[in-house]
């Protein structure tokens, strides 16, 4: 039996959302992080790779950073982002 999903979808690349987007990827899923503003996205993904590089500070946790990061793909359309995601999860801000 397959555990986790075939590909997540994150919409909303900010704090929590960048932050879910990691956590399926290094769980192994494949993640799809959406946001209308490709800077969010990039800034996201710059995040990320930050985050990846304290996690292997740790001696208790190791990872690949980049086995990580390939999981990772950004996408501004949206309809393009979730039609092949197994689950969705909404983070955009709350205005």
């Amino acid at each position: 039996m397959k555990q986790g999903f075939n590909q997540v979808a994150v919409i909303g690349a900010g704090t929590m959302g960048h932050g879910l987007a990691l956590l399926f990827a290094l769980g192994g899923n494949k993640v799809v992080l959406i946001d209308v503003s490709r800077e969010r996205l990039d800034f996201a993904m710059e995040m990320i790779r930050s985050h990846l590089e304290d996690l292997n500070l740790n001696e208790e946790y190791q990872t690949e950073p980049e086995m990580v990061i390939h999981r990772i793909r950004t996408e501004s359309n949206l309809e393009a982002g979730v039609s092949e995601s197994d689950i969705v999860l909404e983070a955009i801000v709350e205005k």
